[in-house]
């Protein structure tokens, strides 16, 4: 008789899990405080949520008067919130006044665009003490917004506290070599390049009308606006040559003389195409560079 013995192999198995920590909670602080400007009541109530002030206008006007009023009392608002459409010149002369006053010089201001038309958006984008456009839905996405532009406005005011002060090392070292950098080699280029941006300027003024450069409004450091400069490549219309542009079907003529443009018709002029293709209409773009508000290695 043979004895066999059966051996049952045994075998290792190594599970590997990899353990991350639970992402960190965003806090909110808790004394925030917001301005509300706009018609719908019940809106504002349900975002006071995460706020420990809210004040709630339907005037512009009248919302001028408040802010005096809160800085006065050194309670200005941590954002204001501008909510549904409204009329454009009113916007303008607000956010006018706000400039004006250096307590209102950095404090955000927001549009909720969730109810306006798109015209009324394209105003608002360009408007330069619009902070930005925002569709906000629930209290915490308005609280969030309001702690993020409250955080960049003690940093704006850190960093000019830091300037009137005197010199600031770190600050020099952190911008100083950008900053110089852009302004020698910006110069360098606008001078080599005058005669290339005097020649395509001329063919931009022969082709295309009236006025040589395009604004469009952009959003620099620290959320602030700036003008960004291009050479112009659609054809411009002024008021006088609307009549004679009707045949052509370019433009319709309503009731009250307002115009509007059909945008399946192709306004860019042959100089316009060249230059979007090869970039050339953004030379320009070096004043913005000389003025500081955007860079050559660093973001805006």
């Amino acid at each position: 008789m043979v004895r066999t013995e059966n051996k049952v192999s045994t075998k290792r198995v190594y599970a590997y899990r990899r353990i991350t920590a639970a992402p960190e909670k965003q806090t909110v602080p808790s004394n925030l405080s917001y301005l509300y400007i706009g018609n719908r009541f019940r809106a504002s109530l349900e975002l006071h949520s995460g706020f420990e002030t809210s004040h709630f206008l339907f005037s512009l006007d009248e919302a001028c008067k408040l802010l005096s009023r809160l800085e006065k009392a050194g309670r200005l608002p941590s954002v204001i919130l501008l909510d549904g459409p409204s009329d454009i010149s009113a916007v303008r002369k607000f956010l006018t006044r706000l400039r004006e006053v250096e307590a209102y010089k950095n404090m955000a201001v927001l549009a909720d665009v969730k109810n306006c038309r798109q015209d009324m958006i394209a105003h608002l984008s360009q408007e330069k003490g619009i902070t930005d456009l925002v569709m906000i839905k629930t209290a915490t996405c308005l609280a969030e917004k309001a702690a993020f532009y409250t955080k960049l406005q003690k940093d704006a005011m850190k960093t000019e506290k830091s300037i009137r002060q005197g010199i600031n090392w770190n600050l020099i070292k952190t911008y100083g070599f950008v900053r110089v950098f852009d302004l020698i080699f910006s110069t360098i280029c606008i001078v080599l390049l005058s005669p290339l941006m005097l020649l395509l300027g001329l063919l931009v003024k022969l082709e295309g009308g009236s006025g040589l450069f395009e604004f469009s409004t952009e959003r620099g450091l620290r959320y602030h606006s700036f003008r960004y400069i291009r050479f112009r490549t659609e054809l411009s219309y002024s008021a006088e040559q609307l009549p004679d542009l009707c045949h052509v079907n370019q433009f319709m003529v309503g009731e009250n003389d307002k115009s509007s443009f059909q945008s399946k018709i192709n306004q860019t002029t042959r100089v316009g195409a060249f230059l979007r293709s090869t970039n050339l209409d953004e030379l320009p773009a070096l004043f913005n560079v000389l003025a500081g508000d955007i860079s050559f290695i660093r973001q805006r």
